[in-house]
């Protein structure tokens, strides 16, 4: 009997209702492929300094395991760019197929990405053209990431479709959780 292929999955932040959803669709259609999943995740996404920080790191050393074929890479997760470099030298180093998720260009690995460009275009045109809003504001994801970016970029081919000119305070990077929508709101209001 063969083995099975196992994709180990770098990410954090598994306590999110997002990630559990991304980390949801993996393994399901890993399992549909006859494929195995290996979570690597830390406990945090070495945001902040922690005693813990440099023990935590050695889990990464898995993605080096001889059992892995393959790695699926969540590195938005990680908000810290020391950390994105070691395990991108992990990745390079383990000389193993490596798929980003949602990420911009790499120049190591392969990335693949969700339209949200489109689904922000969408919903900007919705909003105008359904409701006959004209004063709409955006909140996208972190500043130079894939998926923030193209939110806006979506956002603003509606808005500039419909010849509605962007407030110069209408558009605001995120983080994508609680507290910058929260901040977004105060201001609003």
């Amino acid at each position: 009997m063969s083995r099975r292929i196992l994709i180990g999955v770098v990410i954090a932040d598994c306590h999110i209702d997002f990630q559990c959803e991304i980390l949801r669709g993996i393994i399901t259609q890993a399992f549909k492929s006859n494929c195995d999943i290996a979570v690597i995740a830390p406990l945090h996404d070495f945001s902040v300094s922690s005693v813990h920080k440099n023990a935590e790191k050695t889990i990464f050393d898995l993605i080096l395991s001889d059992s892995i074929d393959g790695i699926i890479y969540d590195r938005n997760t990680f908000h810290n760019e020391d950390i994105c470099r070691h395990i991108d030298d992990l990745c390079r180093r383990s000389e193993k197929p490596v798929m980003l998720l949602d990420h911009n260009d790499h120049k190591s690995f392969e990335t693949t990405s969700v339209d949200d460009r489109e689904a922000f275009e969408t919903i900007t045109d919705h909003l105008i053209n359904v409701h006959g809003y004209k004063r709409i504001y955006c909140l996208t994801g972190p500043k130079n990431t894939f998926s923030g970016e193209e939110r806006l970029a979506g956002y603003r081919s509606s808005m500039k479709r419909h010849g509605i000119a962007v407030g110069a305070d209408w558009c605001q990077y995120g983080d994508f959780w609680t507290e910058a929508p929260k901040k977004l709101a105060k201001r609003i209001l």
